[in-house]
């Protein structure tokens, strides 16, 4: 498994190698639903707005914004550069939104008209339908953000952006057991636990 961490630069179009210049990385999904990657590279720099992805083995496996940096210098160059990145949901966190839905709305529908608020194309396909509303619902002055994650905790969805800025809305769904695990102890090694 060979990880790749590359950084878009809009001057040139392209994306810029960072991996031999990262000396940490982790990825985690926040408890709120966003998928983050934080990292360091050292003698080296990004931006924030600065679009990343990390690559395994040439399939992406998350692409995001940069959301905040930390850079440390020593003397005139960057000695390192700390960073935050989130997917692309956090595009939406600011978006302030004024909305009614209708009885009978459907989580999907809703989620599917504020995925609409960004003027970057995204691929809905992976949007369920879920639960109707069973009375009007009026927002005002809430972060679009916030509300896809209301919807999606009212509804027990998964709400991901996955890369290629595939939006993701469907249920979550308790897996099945791949294994068990069995702890036999013979007459002799329960003697040994027994000090017998």
């Amino acid at each position: 498994m060979t990880l790749t961490l590359e950084a878009y630069d809009s001057e040139t179009s392209t994306w810029i190698d960072k991996t031999s210049s990262c000396v940490s990385l982790r990825r985690r999904i926040r408890p709120e639903g966003l998928e983050e990657l934080d990292g360091e590279l050292v003698k080296d720099v990004v931006s924030v707005g600065q679009k990343i992805r990390l690559k395994e083995d040439d399939r992406i496996k998350f692409m995001g914004i940069i959301y905040e940096i930390d850079r440390r210098h020593r003397g005139r160059g960057p000695e390192s550069c700390g960073f935050k990145v989130y997917d692309y949901l956090i595009a939406y966190d600011r978006h302030v939104i004024y909305r009614l839905y209708q009885t009978g709305t459907k989580a999907g529908d809703i989620i599917k008209d504020l995925a609409l608020l960004e003027d970057i194309p995204i691929n809905l396909s992976g949007v369920e339908d879920g639960e109707t509303l069973l009375s009007p619902w009026e927002i005002k002055n809430q972060k679009a953000l916030d509300v896809m994650k209301s919807v999606a905790r009212g509804t027990n969805y998964w709400l991901r952006m996955k890369p290629g800025k595939i939006l993701y809305f469907k249920p979550k769904q308790i897996g099945s057991a791949v294994a068990t695990i069995c702890l036999l102890y013979t007459s002799d090694a329960a003697d040994e636990l027994d000090g017998v």
